[in-house]
């Protein structure tokens, strides 16, 4: 664990030893620590070291990552107030610990990440190590790339520009797809959940396109990757990687002919989808089905891909408005 200037203290657990050390790096006057903060971090460590080799490690974009990324140095200037608050006296601490809380889970992992991107800027993932093509290719989908400075500045390089932008300055896009572009260059390892809440967000649909085979590149690589989405862009490119990843000679042409890597085509058992729906279901012991809002299985071909009843139901509707505003005339 660090404090606002250094570590305080140090988990360790040795492989094939049943004893787990914690080691307190500073003298005890020097830092107060609340003890059940104390007891909270020890608890997750323990947790991690216990069962990290069990549940994977997740990594959370939420659909609020682009606000997270403009006022980044104002959220961490409002922790470190109430930190230091905190560290003057006791009688606060409950109520100064309950207001930082407040955020929802996914909104606090995205404030937390931005706030430590210098740290993480240092570290490379087994992707940056292993496969830097796909970070070209995420670099593609940004028209760009994310530098941070020595200073904790953070900016935007446009391709073949010589400028750097702020994240004020820069699209929607490249904000959105701020995390997800540090994750991938430092702290992506195989077996991680990689969980992203609307990667359309702000995209073109050619780019939406685009993520959904890098997602696919992931889960081939080791990387679990989990979705939600209103992205019809999406579910069709994920379907053509499906249909396309079969030994048949025009496939294969088709494939190279629109430019797919054979990295990015993917198994049809590879992907599970659900759609958010009403359906019937039983309730209670009895056999009596009732109607409730829940996640119900979509079918998926290697043939045909994915089953997304709701948005086909919307494109038909569309496509048949459509047919009679240019055909019901005659």
């Amino acid at each position: 664990m660090r404090s606002a200037d250094a570590e305080v203290f140090s988990i360790t657990k040795t492989e094939g030893s049943r004893e787990i050390a914690v080691t307190l790096l500073v003298e005890k006057e020097k830092v107060k620590i609340p003890k059940d903060m104390l007891t909270q971090i020890i608890g997750h460590a323990i947790k991690d070291i216990v069962f990290g080799h069990i549940f994977p490690n997740p990594f959370i974009a939420s659909a609020e990552r682009t606000g997270a990324a403009i006022f980044r140095k104002k959220l961490n200037f409002a922790r470190n107030r109430l930190l230091e608050e905190m560290r003057r006296t006791d009688k606060n601490m409950e109520f100064l610990s309950k207001v930082y809380q407040d955020y929802a889970l996914p909104v606090k992992t995205n404030v937390d990440f931005m706030m430590q991107l210098e740290t993480i800027a240092k570290q490379s993932s087994f992707i940056s190590e292993k496969h830097p093509d796909l970070l070209d290719d995420f670099g593609d989908i940004i028209g760009g790339k994310y530098t941070i400075t020595q200073n904790d500045e953070l900016y935007y390089i446009p391709k073949g520009k010589q400028i750097r932008l702020s994240m004020d300055e820069s699209s929607s896009a490249v904000r959105s797809l701020l995390d997800i572009g540090f994750y991938l260059r430092h702290i992506a390892q195989p077996g991680d959940l990689l969980m992203v809440d609307e990667p359309e967000l702000n995209l073109h649909p050619e780019n939406q396109r685009r993520i959904a085979r890098l997602f696919a590149r992931l889960v081939n690589l080791g990387v679990k990757v989990f979705i939600t989405t209103h992205s019809d862009y999406i579910i069709k490119e994920l379907n053509t990687l499906i249909m396309l990843n079969h030994d048949k000679p025009h496939l294969k042409r088709i494939a190279e002919k629109e430019g797919y890597k054979p990295e990015e085509l993917i198994l049809s058992d590879k992907i599970k989808v659900y759609i958010a729906e009403e359906s019937l279901v039983k309730s209670g012991r009895g056999q009596r089905k009732t109607g409730y809002q829940t996640l119900t299985p979509a079918d998926i071909s290697p043939e045909l891909g994915i089953e997304a009843r709701s948005f086909d139901t919307t494109i038909e509707t569309m496509n048949r408005i459509q047919e009679e505003i240019v055909w019901g005339g005659e």
